[in-house]
């Protein structure tokens, strides 16, 4: 599994001893492998299962042993690797999408991830042990949630980007939109430079020469451009990067309002899909941290 930590770091390198503490993280990356196996294959009641099952049957010397503070730290970054590996997994299927009862059992899961941790980790209840990990499952159950929004965006985006007279509509009504004064609006309100902001909307490489392009517009096209292009107004931090973008597309919505245009709704769509990916981008790198 990606960035998941190995026992040396707490062992050293070419240590022939531990055996204990080597037999219980064997068991343990074991255990991550499968609950990662479980999300790939949309088992998510495995996944709650093997969480609750796993820590119960540890050894009373395997209890002692997690405890210490090397090893719980271990275990801390082990479950951060596969959160973020459930994550990676979970983006990469956006295009696909959920069944409706994979989706209801995906917002199971989310809603109770957090007990589901803390049942889990009752033994250590009060514990320095506990408290960190229950923290990290109930952000991990928080970035759930945001994926499942970001999927049913996703879905509806892609009914638009099937309706050729549809897209039609949005780059006829893209070149009415005044971008100048969202820029200048933007650069008033937020107190900053917006020029990697206006590059985004109408550069050689912005939304505007994405949405007219003689390329195909895919929901994939368009996860690959937000990508791409939005680390290019992320230069000072996360918070200025969702800023930025969030106050522009409503300016673009605003605009589109006010001149009631027809494309309204499509806009409102996209939009709304671009502002919860990038958010769910920026959430990514603050929750999910040692």
């Amino acid at each position: 599994m990606q960035g998941f930590p190995i026992i040396e770091e707490v062992l050293g390198s070419g240590s022939g001893e531990g055996g204990p503490v080597r037999d219980l993280w064997t068991s343990f990356a074991r255990h991550c492998d499968g609950l990662l196996e479980s999300m790939k294959a949309s088992r998510f009641d495995q996944f709650e299962l093997a969480i609750r099952t796993w820590w119960a049957t540890l050894t009373a010397e395997q209890v002692a042993l997690v405890q210490h503070p090397l090893v719980s730290q271990l275990i801390y970054r082990g479950e951060l690797a596969l959160y973020e590996n459930c994550l990676d997994f979970l983006h990469g299927q956006i295009t696909v999408g959920l069944m409706a009862e994979q989706l209801g059992s995906l917002r199971t899961l989310a809603e109770g991830m957090e007990s589901t941790q803390r049942f889990a980790l009752a033994p250590f209840d009060g514990s320095l042990f506990a408290a960190p990990k229950v923290e990290l499952a109930a952000r991990f159950a928080h970035l759930l949630k945001r994926h499942l929004g970001l999927v049913q965006l996703g879905q509806a985006l892609v009914v638009l980007l099937t309706n050729a007279e549809t897209l039609q509509a949005m780059k006829d009504a893209w070149d009415l939109i005044d971008l100048k004064a969202i820029k200048n609006q933007c650069e008033m309100t937020l107190d900053c430079d917006c020029e990697a902001l206006a590059e985004t909307l109408d550069g050689e490489r912005g939304l505007g020469f994405l949405l007219k392009s003689e390329q195909e517009l895919k929901l994939q096209v368009i996860i690959n451009w937000v990508d791409t292009t939005f680390h290019h107004l992320g230069s000072s931090s996360s918070k200025e990067l969702f800023l930025k973008w969030s106050f522009a597309s409503k300016e673009i919505i605003r605009d589109l309002t006010l001149r009631s245009d027809p494309s309204f709704g499509s806009f409102h769509i996209a939009c709304s899909f671009i502002d919860e990916l990038l958010s769910f981008k920026v959430s990514c790198k603050r929750l999910l941290s040692c």
